[in-house]
C-alpha cells in the first residue's frame, strides 16, 4: 500500500457564511499497524497527544458525551455525540469529558509513517472528476470532526468489527487490516458523497455510479455476481449501491441484473428456438426450475407461454 494517499476535511469550524473545511493530504509509506482498537466507556475520560505520535493515526466515532480539545496553539474545540473524530500527526492537543459525564467512542489506532499536507476544500471545484480520479487511485478520504450524520450507524459498527478482531484470542491482524481498508473505504465514500452535494453535483456523482454499475452487469451477468461484488468494484458499500438503483431507477441491483439476464434470454429467442436449459446456461443461471421462476417474474408469463406466444406471431 506504499504511496497511498488519504484526505481529511474539517467541519469543525464555522462562522456567518456556513463551514470552513479543509483536507489533509497524507501520503503513507508503509502498511499500517493497528496498535490499538477499544470500545471507550467513563466518566474520567482524559487523553493527550504529544509531537511524539507522529505516526499515529486514529478514527474513531463519538457516541455519547462530547469531547473537548485543547490545542496546543491555544485553540480549543469540540466533537459532539454523533461526530467522526480522527487524530492526525498535525493534531498536537489534550482532550477531555466535562467530569462526571459519560464519554462513550469507538476507536482504532494504526501506526504508520506518512507525510501530511493541508489543503482546502475550495481547491476541489469539479467533483465529478476528482471523484473519477480518487476511486481509480489508491486515495483514501477521512472526514474530520463532521457529524456522521446517517451514516452513524454503518460507520459504528465497521469500528466494532475492527475491535472484535483486533482484540479476539488470538488477535485476527490481518483480517482486522482488511477491515481497516473498507473502514477507509466508506469513509471515503462519504466525502465524495458531501462533496457532490455542496457542489450541486450529487446527481451526477451517483449517475456515474449507476452508468459503471449497468456496464460491469452487462460484462459479468453470467457469473454468480452479488450486489457486494458490484459496489466492491465501484468502491463503495453495497447499501450504497443499492441507495443509487432504488432512487434512480426504483428497484434494487439484483432486479435489475435479473431483468438483464431475462433480457438476453428474450434477444436469443428472437433468432432461434432455445430450451429453457439452454437460457439459463447463457445467462448464468445454474438452476432451470429458478430461470423459469425469474422469467415469470419478470414478463409476467411462463417461458413456455412466452414461446408459444413469439412462435404463432411467426
Amino acid at each position: 500500500m506504499d504511496n497511498t494517499h488519504i484526505f481529511c476535511y474539517n467541519k469543525a469550524n464555522s462562522d456567518e457564511r456556513g463551514y470552513v473545511m479543509y483536507f489533509y493530504e497524507i501520503c503513507l509509506c508503509g502498511i499500517p499497524e493497528i496498535v490499538f482498537a477499544y470500545n471507550v466507556t467513563t466518566e474520567h475520560y482524559r487523553n493527550h497527544f504529544p509531537n511524539r505520535y507522529a505516526d499515529l493515526l486514529e478514527v474513531s466515532l463519538v457516541e455519547d458525551g462530547t469531547i473537548f480539545y485543547d490545542h496546543d496553539d491555544g485553540t480549543q474545540a469540540e466533537t459532539p455525540p454523533g461526530t467522526i473524530a480522527p487524530i492526525l500527526k498535525d493534531l498536537h492537543c489534550r482532550t477531555y469529558a466535562a467530569p462526571g459525564v459519560v464519554q462513550k467512542h469507538v476507536t482504532v489506532g494504526a501506526l504508520v509513517s506518512y507525510n501530511l499536507k493541508r489543503r482546502a476544500v475550495e481547491e476541489i471545484t469539479d467533483p465529478i472528476s476528482y471523484g473519477d480520479a480518487i476511486q481509480k487511485s489508491r486515495t483514501i478520504l477521512i472526514p474530520y470532526q463532521w457529524d456522521a450524520g446517517e451514516h452513524y450507524e454503518e460507520i459504528r459498527d465497521q469500528l466494532r468489527r475492527i475491535i472484535t478482531l483486533q482484540t479476539a484470542q488470538p488477535p485476527q491482524a490481518l483480517e482486522a487490516l482488511g477491515e481497516w481498508f473498507r473502514l477507509a473505504a466508506l469513509l471515503t465514500e462519504i466525502v465524495l458523497e458531501h462533496l457532490g452535494k455542496r457542489n450541486g453535483s450529487a446527481h451526477s456523482l451517483s449517475s456515474s455510479y449507476l452508468r459503471e454499475a449497468k456496464h460491469y452487469i452487462a460484462a459479468h451477468y453470467t457469473e454468480k455476481l452479488t450486489v457486494a461484488d458490484v459496489a466492491r468494484h465501484l468502491g463503495i458499500s453495497a447499501g450504497h449501491l443499492h441507495g443509487i438503483f432504488q432512487k434512480q431507477l426504483g428497484s434494487g441491483v439484483i432486479h435489475y441484473l435479473n431483468r438483464y439476464r431475462v433480457d438476453i434470454v428474450k434477444q436469443n429467442l428472437l433468432g432461434r428456438d432455445i430450451s429453457l436449459k439452454e437460457a439459463a446456461h447463457l445467462v448464468g443461471v445454474e438452476d432451470p426450475a429458478y430461470m423459469s421462476r425469474l422469467f415469470k417474474q419478470i414478463t409476467g408469463i411462463s417461458f413456455r407461454q412466452y414461446c408459444l406466444r413469439y412462435r404463432a406471431k411467426k
